[in-house]
């Protein structure tokens, strides 16, 4: 069996549990926030700033059911909003966030043992102002490994 919903639970749980950089655990969500991103904060666990694929992996979908190893990618979200065009504020508070996310990965890359290694690997930032005001968002990527 594939551990990737197992994983995907894991985050969002580990993240609920303790929300990074002083975000609220209603502030973490398990695939994209239903009521969009602009004037808000968040992090979203399996979510994408364009709803692209959220989980790649370059295995055969049988080995990923009962194979002994899985390799794959996860795709988060992270973001803050406001109602104004102030971009740096904005843009520190995703940089802060991203840092915290950092760290609660590093306290316990196996995710209690679930996964062999779960590490940050890339990620793309972006800065936009909308007609409701600035929104800074950091995609990043979670590689995972299971052996």
């Amino acid at each position: 069996m594939s551990t990737i919903p197992a994983m995907l639970d894991a985050l969002v749980a580990k993240w609920k549990t303790d929300p990074p950089a002083g975000l609220r655990a209603d502030q973490v969500f398990d695939g994209p926030p239903a009521g969009g991103y602009v004037g808000t904060e968040g992090v979203s666990v399996g979510a994408s700033i364009d709803d692209d694929d959220v989980v790649a992996f370059t295995r055969p979908v049988a080995d990923l059911r009962g194979g002994a190893r899985e390799q794959y990618t996860v795709t988060c979200l992270t973001w803050c909003g406001s109602g104004d065009t102030a971009t740096k504020p904005r843009r520190d508070r995703v940089d802060t966030v991203i840092a915290a996310l950092e760290e609660s990965l590093a306290a316990d890359l196996t995710l209690g043992g679930l996964v062999s290694r779960v590490w940050m690997t890339s990620g793309a930032f972006q800065q936009r102002q909308t007609g409701r005001g600035v929104l800074v968002t950091m995609q990043f990527q979670l590689d995972v490994t299971r052996l």
